[in-house]
């Protein structure tokens, strides 16, 4: 055998090799795959259950098409982390405001200030002055028979 014959070979040898190592990467890319689909089977149904109400189904097959179309492109294991906590994130039905009824009208209010005392105005780990980062208000109505009283707490959010 020449040496060109020779140097085709090892060429043959180490692409051989390169197409088993790669075909093995792709086996196991598969496998983790189906894993994480079993994830987000599993996570749709730990968040909507059986209550087919909660979300309509035409919704949450396109989160599941839009993650299978994201799968086909090469990602590295942040770039799929994140996609699966944003699908997640949009999943999750949105929490409701409560707004506050209105009955301030009319009402005699008696302010209260929570006041931190002396010596609790210091930070106990290095002894500067604590400030005041915020009030925070919470309104509470009392109902006294024959008479009504709001209270409105004033507490300063100090900062350590």
């Amino acid at each position: 055998m020449s040496e060109k014959e020779k140097e085709l070979l090892n060429q043959l040898s180490a692409e051989r090799k390169k197409a088993a190592r790669l075909q093995k990467e792709c086996q196991s890319l598969q496998k983790q795959m189906e894993a994480l689909r079993a994830e987000m089977r599993a996570m749709a149904y730990s968040v909507y259950g059986r209550k087919s109400e909660r979300m309509d189904s035409d919704h949450n097959q396109l989160v599941l098409e839009g993650f299978e179309q994201d799968e086909s492109a090469v990602m590295d294991s942040d770039q799929q982390a994140k996609l699966r906590e944003a699908a997640i994130r949009e999943s999750q039905p949105k929490k409701k405001v409560r707004s506050k009824p209105q009955v301030k009208k009319g009402v005699p209010v008696k302010e209260e200030r929570i006041r931190l005392e002396p010596d609790e105005r210091d930070c106990p780990e290095c002894g500067t002055a604590k400030t005041v980062i915020r009030v925070e208000e919470t309104e509470e109505l009392d109902f006294v028979p024959a008479h009504v009283l709001r209270r409105v707490y004033e507490r300063p959010i100090w900062d350590s």
